[in-house]
């Protein structure tokens, strides 16, 4: 999984198998993100599977299979 922020990120890494990218403002623009949390999950022809809020983990999960269904290999 990979977190993106436009600018700064947080100060202590969080926990998990998460990778951490600071300074992404082009790719908020890219993707049309207005607000945050936010997640995009795109499939590897780099086409947007499933986009939407996520403001909790529940609702990663759900974004996650719904998209799913659609990636190779199940959601990555």
């Amino acid at each position: 999984m990979l977190a993106l922020y436009a600018g700064a990120g947080p100060a202590a890494p969080p926990a998990g198998p998460v990778t951490v990218r600071t300074g992404q403002a082009a790719l908020f623009d890219r993707y049309d993100v207005v607000a945050t949390p936010y997640a995009v999950v795109v499939d590897r022809a780099d086409r947007v599977a499933a986009a939407g809020p996520v403001g909790s983990r529940a609702a990663l999960r759900d974004l996650l299979g719904t998209a799913g269904a659609g990636l190779v290999g199940g959601a990555r």
